[in-house]
């Protein structure tokens, strides 16, 4: 018979508990580190509901948003307008999870795409929905930015 310490029960539980992040995978561009830690703080922002943290992620040129359940409903955003977008978003929906799955840099390293599966419910709901998504940064300054978050219509 195994005794697990208390310590090493709350670990475990702990470990369960976390959801596990999918890595970003393309093997013939690796992402930059200081674009993998832009996702990093996009990721963190959306799972934790934090309009603030996303907004101040967004390229000072604006973000594309297509989100709408009409497809040709575009929206281009200020920094400004992209705060309380998400705000009213993070209002209404949880997140469950927010998964990189693949990504695609350009050329010279200074566009990467990055497709996304977000599992949210509408905080009125039960019900999870499944929202596949696109995610462009581009390098700015010594930096990255978000300037796309379009969900993918089809197969």
């Amino acid at each position: 018979m195994t005794i697990l310490w208390p310590g090493a029960v709350c670990a475990l539980l702990l470990m369960l508990s976390t959801p596990v992040r999918a890595e970003l995978r393309d093997s013939s561009n690796p992402v930059p580190t200081a674009a993998r830690m832009v996702l990093e703080r996009i990721d963190q922002a959306v799972t934790d509901g934090d309009h603030r943290a996303l907004a101040a992620l967004i390229h000072p040129d604006g973000v594309r948003i297509a989100m709408s359940p009409d497809p040709e409903r575009i929206q281009e955003l200020t920094p400004a307008q992209a705060h309380y977008y998400f705000k009213s978003l993070f209002q209404t929906h949880k997140t469950l999870s927010f998964e990189y799955r693949r990504h695609h840099t350009d050329a010279e390293a200074s566009r990467i795409l990055v497709r996304v599966i977000w599992r949210i419910r509408g905080l009125d709901d039960t019900s999870a929905s499944i929202r596949r998504l696109l995610l462009t940064v581009v390098r700015y300054e010594d930096d990255w930015r978000l300037t796309e978050f379009t969900e993918l219509r089809g197969g």
